[in-house]
């Protein structure tokens, strides 16, 4: 190998071509050789490549920047414009596959379209997807929901009720109708004369006898009168029985003759004929002061009220009546005037209570 002295001149070297560095090889005769290759990567800082650099599994370290000269240049096969700056907001139009929980912590999700699942047991705050309810569409509601809060319905219906069974159980207005269907307000006339004939000493009670000429006003929900007996042809629950409150009212002005006719009384009551006869309700029986009255020409004159109310319970088939009578000591034939509208006469009132 040549020992080079002072000033390096061109012919000191191997003979070479343009382009080739100059590089140690141990072959050849002179222990250096021109080779083909990169010249400049010690001298040129900012050097520029003619073609693809290769690693060759080595690392590239310590980069501080790497610039596209295109949108389309890759890195790890993605396009740059494709590459994600987790600290800045991107839009993804690509579908990502997660094989690992997202850890939002407590951050929202917004902006969504859609989410589906691949399973009905995924779940969204807690509730399997297959358990959300789609406020727009009809749904099934399975479990039992308690509200904090009014129902507000504005025009729409609870359809599907059936009939209530407990305390707080919601009823449909049929049912309701049903079970208050029934209610009465009616008022009787009596066209005056005998109130039953003559009482003989001894006894107290002139003959027990109902009221004619009844009048239904409306509202008038499933009863009929006949022959001054009153039926509820409604509709009846399942039980077979409804029950009624009645209130009757009664005032009545007439004038008795006989002995120790001044102490005569008016007398109402209620009646059931259950088909076997009619029976007192318990309860009904009411009875007048015995001291108002007048005495003139021989006769007694009376102006009696009488108000009670009483529970019925009927069954279909069953009928109520009024009934009115005097009561007194010793003889005497009680004839009562003709009532006059608004003034004598008899109403009664009849409200479903069960």
């Amino acid at each position: 190998m040549p020992t080079l002295r002072g000033k390096v001149s061109r012919q000191q070297f191997p003979a070479g071509r343009d382009g080739q560095a100059l590089v140690l090889d141990t072959a050849s005769p002179h222990g250096i050789a021109w080779r083909s290759g990169i010249d400049r990567l010690i001298t040129d800082i900012t050097p520029e490549l003619a073609g693809d650099l290769d690693c060759n599994s080595f690392d590239l370290t310590s980069v501080g920047n790497i610039g596209f000269s295109a949108v389309t240049g890759t890195l790890a096969g993605i396009q740059n414009q494709n590459l994600l700056d987790k600290s800045a907001a991107e839009s993804i139009a690509g579908i990502y596959t997660h094989n690992a929980d997202i850890v939002m912590a407590d951050n929202s999700i917004t902006g969504l379209d859609t989410l589906t699942f691949t399973d009905t047991a995924g779940t969204i705050a807690g509730v399997q997807n297959q358990n959300l309810l789609d406020k727009s569409a009809t749904e099934t509601v399975a479990g039992a929901w308690t509200y904090g809060s009014n129902i507000a319905m504005g025009t729409n219906k609870i359809t599907g009720l059936g009939d209530p069974t407990a305390a707080q159980d919601a009823s449909t207005k049929t049912y309701t109708d049903t079970q208050h269907l029934g209610y009465l307000c009616s008022s009787g006339v009596w066209a005056g004369g005998a109130l039953g004939g003559t009482l003989g000493a001894g006894a107290n009670f002139m003959p027990i006898t109902a009221i004619t000429g009844w009048t239904l006003h409306a509202p008038n929900n499933g009863w009929t009168e006949s022959s001054s007996e009153f039926e509820y042809e409604g509709t009846y629950p399942a039980s077979g029985t409804k029950t009624f409150l009645v209130q009757y009212t009664m005032h009545l002005q007439f004038y008795a003759t006989g002995a120790g006719a001044a102490t005569v009384a008016l007398v109402n009551k209620i009646t059931k004929d259950t088909g076997s006869g009619y029976a007192d309700v318990p309860g009904s029986f009411e009875i007048s002061e015995v001291n108002e009255y007048a005495v003139g020409f021989g006769l007694t004159f009376h102006f009696h009220s009488v108000s009670g109310s009483c529970i019925v319970s009927v069954d279909a088939g069953d009928t109520i009546a009024f009934n009115f009578g005097t009561f007194a000591w010793g003889t005497y034939a009680p004839v009562a005037y003709a009532t006059t509208a608004g003034t004598e006469g008899a109403t009664m009132t009849i409200t479903p209570i069960g």
